[in-house]
């Protein structure tokens, strides 16, 4: 959806003092016309705004003649509503010096938050920017006069005093900029399941959510992506603008995804004022046994694999482990299935079925089966706890994945609590796909899938 100006500004104000406006008009015929008008937001009051001109005064030629003029005017945020007003309806006064503009509904014109405005200079923080339509004239047609002042371009006078980035001899008659005080300072892992987030903002920014998400790729679809949110915090009021730390803790398991980071106004409705995306380098693999995968095929080929995923009977439930167990060896991962054999001992690790390892990434694999669709809730939670725990004993430098069995169609609600709580969810239909990666040669998708991530050129 398109954002504009009055969805965008009015979340803002708070944080302003002043308007900072600067105007380039021109004489034609018989009256004063904009070219073009920078209406400027900021913290400062009028009083540092108005030193600020009068530097620019002291460096640069001053514009006034009686064909062109820069007018720079310092208004209290007071004012905004009358300038506004104004500008509906056709014409701005400054110091008693009327002149035309076009009508415009500044509230309605088409908003862009951007890291890098295209049209002003920033301060350094992202900014809310709007354009109205183009000037009627070109400000080229009064070139000769301000090359007598010594300046080389109009280009060089025009964004020297309204720090713009103009290159075209036709502008927007009027750029709306309003710079946005909170931003990500930064956002990095501090250990192997904390990611670190600083904040800066304004202490007037109220309503302010901090979003972390992880962003994954469709294998199958090039260009498709899945967004799962692990984090909403709010951010409390603040007295004054000072950096926020946040540690949150992201499952090991998600590492090798992309998190983004984002600084959320959410009232009246969510708009993202800040982003930042934490891109994790996967751990490098040695070669794969790809030739093992070449002698089961010739003693049973991979199709035998599905055939058991499937098969119904008294033994169903070993044959559907043998082959788990079976596509687990075959994707260079070194597995144990324990079954019942931990059922005598206390506390969530006797509900362990398979555990495994794969050295390529100093990976450990636990694995449970859900037996009923009832189950699958409680088995995240039992895995998520396992895992944690784990991963506090054996230290950062080994991932601890766990991978939750399910021998049917799992509900969608279900796979995306998994993925929120860093639980990799194989379902028949996971596994299948597992499966015809194997068939296919390709490892490295197929271990993706079971969040190993390693690479190499002997994984295809």
């Amino acid at each position: 959806m398109q954002l504009k100006v009055g969805d965008v500004l009015p979340r803002l104000l708070p944080c302003y003092r002043s308007v900072d406006l600067r105007c380039a008009v021109g004489f034609q015929v018989d009256s004063w016309l904009n070219l073009h008008t920078v209406i400027r937001f900021t913290h400062q009051n009028t009083s540092e705004v108005k030193r600020l001109y009068a530097n620019l005064a002291r460096t640069l030629p001053v514009v006034e003649t009686t064909r062109f003029k820069i007018i720079c005017k310092a208004f209290p945020l007071s004012k905004w509503n009358i300038i506004k007003e104004q500008i509906s309806l056709g014409y701005l006064t400054l110091d008693d010096f009327k002149f035309k503009i076009s009508s415009t509904d500044v509230d309605a014109l088409p908003c862009l938050i951007a890291k890098n405005p295209l049209h002003v200079i920033s301060e350094g923080w992202n900014v809310a920017e709007a354009v109205s339509k183009y000037a009627t004239v070109s400000f080229e047609k009064y070139e000769s006069e301000l090359l007598k002042m010594g300046y080389q371009t109009t280009y060089n006078a025009l964004n020297s005093w309204l720090h713009t980035k103009l290159t075209t001899p036709i502008a927007s008659e009027i750029v709306m900029a309003a710079p946005v005080y909170a931003k990500i300072l930064r956002s990095d892992y501090r250990t192997e399941r904390t990611l670190r987030v600083i904040v800066e903002r304004s202490a007037s920014l109220g309503n302010l959510n901090l979003l972390v998400e992880v962003v994954r790729q469709n294998s199958e679809q090039e260009g498709l992506q899945e967004t799962i949110q692990l984090h909403s915090t709010i951010l409390r009021s603040a007295k004054k603008r000072e950096a926020e730390v946040f540690d949150l803790r992201v499952p090991t398991s998600l590492r090798a995804d992309q998190i983004k980071v984002s600084l959320v106004s959410s009232q009246p409705t969510p708009l993202t004022l800040d982003w930042s995306d934490v891109v994790v380098q996967s751990k490098q693999a040695s070669p794969s046994t790809r030739t093992l995968l070449a002698l089961f095929n010739r003693l049973r080929d991979v199709g035998h694999i599905q055939d058991y995923l499937v098969k119904e009977g008294v033994v169903r439930v070993d044959a559907f482990y043998n082959a788990v167990t079976w596509m687990l060896s075959l994707c260079s991962l070194c597995v144990i299935y324990l079954g019942d054999t931990l059922r005598k001992r206390r506390g969530y690790m006797r509900h362990i079925e398979i555990i495994g390892s794969d050295q390529l990434s100093n990976t450990l694999i636990l694995g449970v089966g859900a037996r009923s669709e009832a189950q699958i809730d409680k088995c995240i939670n039992m895995l998520e706890k396992i895992r944690d725990s784990l991963s506090d004993d054996l230290g950062s430098e080994t991932q601890v994945t766990p991978l939750l069995f399910f021998r049917h169609i799992a509900p969608e609600a279900s796979k995306k609590i998994a993925a929120s709580r860093g639980v990799i969810l194989l379902d028949s239909l996971e596994l299948n796909k597992i499966a015809d990666l194997l068939k296919s040669d390709n490892i490295r998708e197929a271990r993706r899938r079971l969040g190993v991530y390693t690479a190499s050129r002997s994984l295809t």
